[in-house]
């Protein structure tokens, strides 16, 4: 894992918009990891979370497109 994390950064880097993308993948193996050890983890919670993330980058987005500014 330590040796793939430069290649992966760098990755993530060079293409911003995957960046939501692997948090969604943390955020749902996180809830994966909590439900295995018995901790109950409302499902609102992920859901409002990422309905918020996504809000806020078709914002970021509408924004730079007005302002003259390519996305990332």
């Amino acid at each position: 894992m330590m040796w793939l994390s430069g290649p992966i950064a760098a990755f993530v880097t060079r293409h911003r918009a995957l960046s939501a993308g692997a948090a969604f993948l943390v955020l749902i193996g996180a809830a994966l990891v909590c439900e295995a050890l018995e901790f109950e983890v409302p499902k609102g919670y992920l859901y409002f979370a990422m309905a918020f993330s996504v809000a806020v980058e078709l914002v970021n987005i509408r924004l730079q497109r007005l302002l003259g500014k390519s996305p990332r």
